[in-house]
């Protein structure tokens, strides 16, 4: 009696794996979002973004720009996905990749120079990059006040950081940052 319940037991089991195994192989394999055009991954990424699931909110948005959505209508979302999520390494990625497609777009220059080569510890990196933005843009403010940042904190060399503040609140007295400006200047003074 008591191996006919173990027989009978052994049989379920091995119905309920083979049940179970045909479910498996009915199951679709590969991408979930296969399925999905660039214009719902895009629309379904900014939702994820919202929501604060920063981690899908990337897989979709990349897989919207592989999917042919314009990466220029993109790549400022993921950067900032990848910022709150402190995946600035993977942010830095996206941001020199919109440098190489629109090097001639200094706003994005700034973007990688100033909040990614700078959040990564490579100092020397942003200095370049946001020397670059100054002969592109000169007039703008912005990339002089960050390139003085990179260049007294980063680097250490405190002169060359000056003339960036003294351009800067030349360029915009009242600017967001002329407090700070005005005090590392006043740090600097004998």
């Amino acid at each position: 009696m008591r191996s006919r319940t173990v027989w009978l037991l052994a049989v379920t089991w091995l119905a309920a794996c083979a049940a179970g195994e045909t479910s498996l192989r009915a199951r679709p394999s590969g991408d979930p979002l296969a399925e999905l055009d660039a214009a719902t991954l895009h629309a379904q990424g900014k939702t994820l973004a919202r929501s604060g699931d920063l981690v899908r909110a990337e897989q979709y948005l990349r897989a919207a720009v592989a999917r042919g959505f314009p990466p220029e209508e993109v790549t400022p979302l993921l950067i900032d996905v990848c910022l709150r999520a402190s995946r600035y390494g993977a942010a830095l990625g996206y941001a020199q990749a919109a440098v190489e497609r629109r090097p001639e777009d200094w706003r994005v220059r700034l973007l990688a120079a100033s909040l990614l080569h700078y959040a990564v510890h490579d100092s020397g990196r942003a200095r370049v990059e946001l020397e670059t933005i100054v002969s592109q843009a000169p007039e703008e403010p912005m990339p002089r006040w960050l390139l003085g940042v990179v260049l007294a904190d980063g680097l250490g060399q405190r002169r060359a950081a000056a003339a960036q503040f003294r351009r800067y609140l030349a360029l915009d007295p009242q600017g967001r940052h002329a407090a700070d400006a005005r005090a590392a200047l006043a740090r600097r003074a004998p």
